[in-house]
């Protein structure tokens, strides 16, 4: 069987207290035909160093290994850069701080056959501190990026849907990659869910630390991309949801 390549993307500043956790989830994945790069932000601690430093055992494990260090415009400048270096069949961005869920993650998803038209492969996630699992929904809608997203460290994204849907939009510093998922789906873009854990998301990271800013992301997302019918509707489903599911936790 053909295996594509895989572009994992690492971008990070500052990061040396979580880089190697995360380079550690790549280096030990049980599939052999991957491409790493690391994206720093020009980091003023040990990043680039750390990072460098594990070369030879990307090497020994015949990984290919990218790893550059210049100032960037933010996270999503620094997705995109890795976008553009990316030689991969499927891109996938795990950042610092986050790691795949097992080293079997990418041999299990890449032993699947998919059609050519598939561009998003998606899968759960798992939260490092709450140790809760998320699970997406199996059919995408636009409905659903009303309220929720994908972590993209659960998502594979096929090279070519960036041709289709274009790169990350950097107007957002937050929520640029739900941006880009709500577009593909109104554009289309063929989904795939595979029912399996793919990574440890640390949901204590810079979403969190800049909620302002989340908030205001938010709703200029819903007044784009959603009528006033749209709004009215889906603000009123999501609120029968969550008092649904407090109810049924209750009992």
């Amino acid at each position: 069987m053909n295996m594509p390549l895989i572009s994992i993307i690492t971008v990070c500043r500052n990061s040396e207290d979580s880089i190697e956790a995360t380079m550690m989830s790549v280096v030990s994945q049980r599939y052999h035909n991957i491409e790493y790069i690391i994206i720093d932000g020009l980091s003023t601690d040990n990043t680039f160093a750390i990072a460098n430093g594990y070369q030879e055992k990307f090497k020994e494990k015949e990984i290919k290994f990218v790893c550059v260090s210049e100032k960037d415009k933010g996270i999503y400048d620094a997705m995109n850069k890795g976008i553009f270096k990316a030689n991969g069949d499927w891109l996938i961005f795990m950042n610092s701080g986050d790691n795949f869920y097992d080293d079997l993650v990418l041999k299990n998803v890449f032993s699947q056959t998919f059609d050519n038209n598939e561009m998003v492969i998606y899968g759960d996630t798992l939260t490092k501190n709450a140790k809760t699992t998320i699970k997406p929904p199996k059919k995408i809608q636009k409905e659903f990026f009303f309220a929720e997203t994908i972590c993209h460290q659960s998502v594979f994204f096929k090279k070519e849907a960036f041709q289709i849907v274009g790169i990350f939009n950097l107007n957002y510093k937050i929520i640029a990659d739900r941006i880009w998922l709500l577009k593909a789906t109104i554009l289309k873009v063929k989904f795939n869910y595979t029912p399996v854990i793919f990574s440890i998301w640390d949901e204590e990271g810079f979403s969190k630390e800049n909620i302002p800013t989340y908030i205001k992301e938010n709703d200029t997302l819903k007044r784009i991309y959603f009528s006033g019918f749209e709004r009215f509707l889906f603000a009123w489903k999501f609120r029968i949801c969550r008092v649904f599911t407090f109810f049924k936790h209750k009992t």
